[in-house]
């Protein structure tokens, strides 16, 4: 299933975020986006899973407005994790889990045989299936990004789309639910939203570099990742090392 976001843009009162943005997000591709702070990323997220719509341009979901799918229909086909903080009311794991299943749920049905069953595989997957009962509330933040990312999962969506699914990971975390994304691209269109350049380079097959609520530049790692491009985006200095995995800037 193919997302597509042909020049679009986005203006909130206080000025224009985001300006005559074009991408294609594709199974078999992990797309990497990243960029200064306040440059328009997490808008762009909010805008390609619905949740805000474009002042111009438009998204195209298979070739369809995403507009003409209705809000249930959307769920089940793109789904969106943004940053969020640990609920106020007292849901355990599972309970958060199993509400990424809703939208696949007849109206005022319960979880089936199926639903628990997804719920207790992304658990195990992701590493948290010791946490199930927990308080969401009681968890640590790299603890609840784990279970948002699970939830995520568990909606099993061909599209998905992630706001810093890291940043509050620690250096192996960040690694396994990188990898986590590259196998989901198999089946799913995949964009991730992060300030870690490293892990960007380390995994993506498109790196979208954001700069003033435009797309400076896009290609391979090796292409993006340039001492130039960093000098201009975010204004230092940058030495690049060069690994297996692609590119590492160094500031300084």
């Amino acid at each position: 299933m193919f997302l597509e976001a042909e020049n679009i843009s986005f203006s909130y009162r206080t000025g224009k975020i985001l300006s005559d943005c074009s991408l294609t997000l594709a199974p078999g591709k992990l797309t990497v986006i990243t960029g200064p702070n306040g440059s328009g990323k997490s808008t762009l997220i909010h805008l390609l899973g619905g949740l805000l719509a474009p002042s111009a341009g438009e998204i195209r979901l298979d070739g369809k407005k995403l507009t003409s799918f209705s809000h249930i229909e959307r769920a089940c086909r793109v789904g969106v994790l943004a940053q969020e903080k640990p609920p106020a009311l007292d849901f355990s794991v599972a309970e958060r889990i199993m509400m990424g299943r809703f939208a696949h749920l007849p109206r005022l049905f319960d979880p089936g045989c199926e639903d628990l069953k997804t719920v207790a595989e992304v658990m195990e997957f992701t590493g948290i299936t010791s946490l199930k009962d927990k308080v969401c509330s009681h968890l640590s933040g790299g603890e609840y990004q784990k279970v948002l990312i699970a939830s995520l999962l568990a909606r099993k969506t061909p599209v998905m789309l992630l706001d810093e699914p890291t940043s509050a990971l620690d250096p192996a975390g960040a690694l396994k639910t990188m990898e986590i994304f590259r196998q989901q691209k198999e089946n799913s269109a995949v964009a991730v939203v992060t300030h870690d350049l490293a892990l960007a380079a380390s995994f993506a097959d498109e790196l979208i570099l954001f700069s003033e609520g435009g797309i400076f530049a896009s290609g391979t790692p090796e292409k993006v990742l340039t001492a130039e491009n960093i000098a201009s985006v975010y204004h230092c200095k940058a030495e690049l090392l060069y690994s297996s995995t692609g590119p590492v800037p160094i500031f300084r």
